[in-house]
């Protein structure tokens, strides 16, 4: 059967390189987007990276964005 796992962009699983911000609120102004999961995002105006390491089997993976300038 199909297991599903959500990983929040503040977990310490992800390591994020360049020059990042962290956003919370409400996000009102996302409209049909919807509010984050657990309520942050993170953001870059410059070149940046982020890694995501995961130990077992995988058949499939998923990663949602919205790109956005944020302020």
């Amino acid at each position: 059967s199909t297991r599903w796992v959500v990983v929040d962009d503040t977990s310490a699983e992800i390591t994020y390189s360049g020059t990042w911000t962290e956003r919370l609120g409400d996000f009102a102004t996302m409209k049909s987007w919807g509010t984050p999961y657990l309520g942050s995002q993170h953001g870059t105006s410059s070149t940046g990276g982020a890694a995501f390491a995961f130990t077992g089997a995988c058949t499939s993976l998923a990663l949602f964005q919205v790109q956005r300038a944020l302020g």
